[in-house]
């Protein structure tokens, strides 16, 4: 997996400094580069007698499933299940991938929405996206519990665009009723990202907008019904809004907080 480099952090760092420091400019600044959208390989249906391997640039997860699990906690059975994960959705692909490098862990989940020319339906709504965990020493000692987003409106490709200061965020909706059925039976926990952007292009690391708290926290992955990602995408010529919702598969949560939260000692 690529590793987002020093410059992309302080990048990131750099954009929200700008847009809290700012009163007067509510765009996000754009990014001379973000990350490219990783594509992990596609999980095996089946569990075999032995754990699969990924592919030729990665260790053998019977080398390395145990040191995780070991190093962080999680059962290899955890591990496994949220490194192999494959969602059924009507419209798009889900996968996940797993890596193991330099003592840090990395989950990436990609979601992607391709309509070819051929097929019915929309495609300005086309989309690449990831959702990745990072877990090593850093995160944990930060409380980093939050996947890093990389998105790209795919659909909305050739428009020149930006996003308004806070117009990038995770909803999640928890239902406290015995069932939840409409929009208004959920409670909502909205959390801000900080972002960098360049048009249709949008990263996270996952952390509060302006660094502020969040009740997101890890007992929501066990908790949450439904969790999104939300960006919002202004037309620079005419100031149309592009809202992009985007639903994580909702077994996952739950899965990887089998995996998260071992790791950050819950």
């Amino acid at each position: 997996m690529k590793k987002l480099s020093a410059i992309l952090a302080v990048a990131l760092l750099a954009g929200c400094n700008s847009s809290s420091n700012s009163t007067d400019d509510k765009t996000v600044p754009p990014a001379t580069h973000l990350p490219e959208i990783e594509v992990p390989e596609k999980p095996v249906p089946e569990v075999p007698d032995h754990l699969p391997e990924f592919g030729p640039d990665r260790p053998h997860p019977d080398n390395w499933y145990p040191e995780v699990s070991e190093r962080f906690g999680m059962t290899i059975a955890a591990l496994h299940k949220a490194c192999n994960f494959e969602g059924e959705h009507p419209q798009y692909e889900v996968f996940t991938g797993c890596n193991w490098e330099n003592e840090t862990l990395t989950i990436t989940y990609y979601a992607a929405k391709m309509t070819a020319d051929s097929e019915p339906g929309d495609s300005s709504t086309d989309f690449e996206h990831n959702f990745t965990w990072v877990v090593n020493d850093d995160t944990i000692a930060a409380g980093k519990i939050w996947p890093q987003a990389n998105h790209v409106a795919t659909g909305l490709e050739g428009k020149e665009l930006h996003i308004e200061y806070g117009n990038v965020s995770y909803g999640l909706n928890m239902c406290n009723l015995d069932t939840c059925v409409e929009d208004s039976d959920f409670d909502t926990i909205k959390h801000p990202l900080a972002v960098i952007s360049d048009n249709n292009h949008v990263f996270s690391d996952g952390s509060p907008l302006d660094g502020g708290n969040s009740d997101f926290v890890m007992d929501s992955y066990r908790t949450v019904e439904r969790l999104f990602f939300v960006a919002h995408f202004t037309d620079n010529s005419d100031g149309f809004v592009y809202q992009r919702p985007l639903m994580m598969d909702t077994a996952y949560p739950a899965i990887i907080y089998d995996v998260l939260a071992p790791s950050f000692g819950y």
